[in-house]
């Protein structure tokens, strides 16, 4: 299940990336699977979520994961 509640756009009508804001931002989402970026209160992005993907897919595939033991 996908949550679109704290999604955010990154285009203009024209097409044209949004740029990102360098404000500090409360932690949100899942604390294993949370990029370096959501861990030091920067606005998180489109990539932010394929790294929280992929730590999902690493853990799902080892059952673990290993830097954090």
């Amino acid at each position: 299940m996908i949550d679109f509640g704290i999604s955010k756009t990154y285009r203009r009508g024209d097409g044209s990336h949004i740029k990102r804001k360098k404000e500090r931002v409360p932690f949100s989402g899942n604390v294993l699977f949370a990029s370096k970026n959501a861990f030091g209160g920067v606005v998180q992005t489109r990539r932010d979520d394929l790294l929280s993907l992929a730590y999902l897919m690493v853990f799902l595939t080892t059952g673990s994961m290993k830097w954090l033991t």
